[in-house]
């Protein structure tokens, strides 16, 4: 009979201190976080990469939308990619775990966060007043010379 360890730790979910203080970790959703560690908790040693993890196990802890919704925020920030697709194909979804997320960087800009909707931390960004405002430009026979302060034909005061 094999002896048993008397001070053996139990299971637990690997995240470094790294990934725990990343700006791409602070910035998911809880479901998100959960999603994550529900996932990491598939992995049996160091050296696994995928698992394989249907959402109908996600069921007990969330919605399947809202698992959806995780499973989508992972693999924008990086945290881990598809690499088979379930669903109609009547196959389970496989997960692998990426580095990517060490890359993130905040968004720069003037972005407005959408309130009370599913895209929660999406930003509306400017580009649509650039596009219309060079097609006015555009209408009225001037060209923007691309500098920062937006001037037009290259001079101070847009005249």
């Amino acid at each position: 009979m094999a002896r048993k360890r008397k001070n053996r730790l139990p299971p637990f979910v690997y995240i470094t201190k790294k990934m725990l203080t990343s700006a791409a970790f602070k910035k998911l959703s809880n479901p998100s976080r959960v999603a994550l560690l529900l996932l990491r908790a598939q992995l049996k040693n160091y050296e696994q990469t995928e698992v394989v993890y249907p959402y109908s196990h996600a069921q007990e802890y969330m919605k399947r939308d809202t698992f959806a919704r995780a499973i989508k925020e992972l693999e924008g920030m990086g945290f881990i990619r598809k690499t088979q697709y379930g669903g109609l194909y009547r196959r389970t979804n496989a997960y692998t775990f990426t580095d990517s997320w060490e890359a993130y960087n905040e968004p720069v800009g003037n972005g407005i966060l959408y309130k009370g909707s599913r895209k929660r931390d999406s930003q509306k960004s400017d580009f649509g007043a650039n596009k219309s405002r060079k097609r006015d430009c555009q209408e009225m026979g001037n060209t923007i010379d691309g500098t920062e302060n937006g001037t037009v034909d290259g001079t101070e005061n847009g005249t």
